[in-house]
């Protein structure tokens, strides 16, 4: 099965327990309700053509949030790789134990244009300043999560994921910032 056909299918079931959820809550178990139904009820005069059109609104909802789903949690970053990262930290970080962005360009860790991107999304203060923790995240190579209570991490072609921490799932990031 294919990915596409996969996520058609998941769609598909997600719907049907959705209908037979709302028609359970609403007109008991063995109740004949759809989700025309259910449109009709929530707009009273709808028309066919509105809930065919509905209906494909709510379809491409669905599509949304099966897409957005990451199969599997990022593993965490070994140790001794976490340790490095942190060591490149403590090299380049002053006594306050912050590191800045400016210091990084300076170095030629990152340029001056992933900088300017990096301090939108991992500069959470807009002080221009970094922690051991937002380094390291930041700085995490691609498929990993930084440590075990990292809420970001990366799949392996580098598409940046966040933990969805109401339902436990790591997602797609969209628009991501970074969250003290």
């Amino acid at each position: 099965m294919t990915p596409s056909e996969k996520a058609a299918n998941d769609v598909a079931k997600f719907i049907s327990r959705m209908r037979d959820r709302i028609a359970g809550h609403a007109f008991g178990k063995q109740s004949s309700f759809g989700l025309d139904d259910l449109f009709k009820l929530i707009w009273l005069t709808a028309s066919i053509a509105d809930v065919k059109t509905m209906k494909i609104w709510f379809e491409e909802i669905c599509l949304d949030v099966v897409r957005s789903r990451v199969i599997k949690t990022p593993p965490v970053l070994p140790p001794f790789q976490h340790k490095e990262l942190c060591a490149v930290f403590e090299y380049y970080s002053d006594l306050d134990e912050f590191c800045s962005f400016d210091i990084l360009v300076l170095s030629g860790l990152i340029d001056a244009e992933q900088a300017q991107q990096m301090r939108r999304i991992w500069d959470l203060k807009g002080d221009g300043m970094l922690d051991i923790v937002g380094f390291c995240e930041m700085m995490c190579p691609s498929g990993y999560r930084a440590t075990r209570n990292s809420g970001v991490g990366s799949v392996d072609d580098g598409s940046r994921v966040v933990l969805d921490r109401g339902s436990g799932r790591w997602e797609f990031a969209t628009n991501f910032v970074a969250v003290a």
